[in-house]
């Protein structure tokens, strides 16, 4: 009788195994796996955030984005040949001015100069009362805007049906801290970083309402199921084209005769 030894065949179907134990699911070391990439991208990322500069991906894609306009409006050139070339043509159009100035002082009369320089001081006054004038407004306007987000602030504090979680969002709708009031809606950044900042606050808002069902603070509403009416619309429905204008004619008639 032929005996077989089996045991080399056991032992590399056991190898690792421990006794009484069932080996991990696949699925669940692809999800370790996973889990780990996710981890080490996202460190990565917070280094890369680190050593540029950047406090959050909503600064490194505003820099991307600018520099894709950028390159844009650059295209082949080379950056640094177009600033010399620039800051040559602010030291000429200097010169130019220079020698504008000392023709003018060489073929005018006296009184001509006298009358020029008077103009141009007169222009210059003008021009700083106008920014005079314009820093005055936007003191003021800034005082209005302080004074009417104070208002607001208080008046929503002081009713008590609004929680403290809703009050930045019903804010926001009467104008406070409301980043559309003052975007430049032909700066593509700024509308795309005031879309993501609302929506934010909108899934904040979201969040605190599911918050207060969740902790108790508000009754879920009981919906009681109703019958619905019955209708005659079928019933009324015009046959044809004639139908329909007539009908519509005595409706008419009878709105006028009220």
């Amino acid at each position: 009788m032929e005996i077989i030894d089996k045991t080399q065949e056991v032992i590399d179907k056991t190898t690792g195994v421990d006794e009484g134990a069932s080996p991990a699911p696949a699925a669940d070391l692809k999800d370790g796996a996973s889990s780990d990439k996710v981890v080490d991208t996202k460190n990565e990322l917070d280094r890369l955030l680190s050593e540029k500069g950047f406090d959050s991906m909503e600064e490194l894609e505003e820099a991307l984005e600018r520099g894709t306009e950028l390159t844009k409006e650059i295209g082949d050139r080379d950056l640094k040949d177009i600033l010399e070339k620039a800051a040559t043509l602010e030291h000429y159009e200097e010169q130019w001015k220079i020698k504008d100035e000392q023709t003018l002082k060489e073929t005018e009369e006296p009184e001509e100069t006298v009358k020029r320089l008077e103009k141009a001081l007169k222009d210059e006054q003008s021009k700083t009362k106008l920014r005079d004038d314009e820093r005055r407004r936007q003191v003021e306007a800034q005082a209005n805007v302080t004074k009417y987000d104070k208002l607001v602030r208080t008046e929503i504090a002081g009713i008590t049906d609004i929680p403290a979680e809703h009050r930045p969002v019903v804010e926001m709708l009467m104008g406070v801290n409301n980043p559309a009031i003052d975007i430049d809606i032909a700066d593509t950044r700024a509308v795309k970083k005031m879309v993501k900042d609302i929506g934010k606050k909108v899934s904040g808002f979201e969040q605190a309402v599911i918050k207060r069902y969740r902790d108790g603070k508000v009754d879920v509403p009981v919906i009681t199921k109703t019958d619905p009416a019955p209708s005659d619309l079928k019933e009324n429905q015009p046959k044809n084209i004639r139908e329909a204008t007539k009908i519509a004619s005595e409706k008419l008639l009878k709105h006028f005769r009220k």
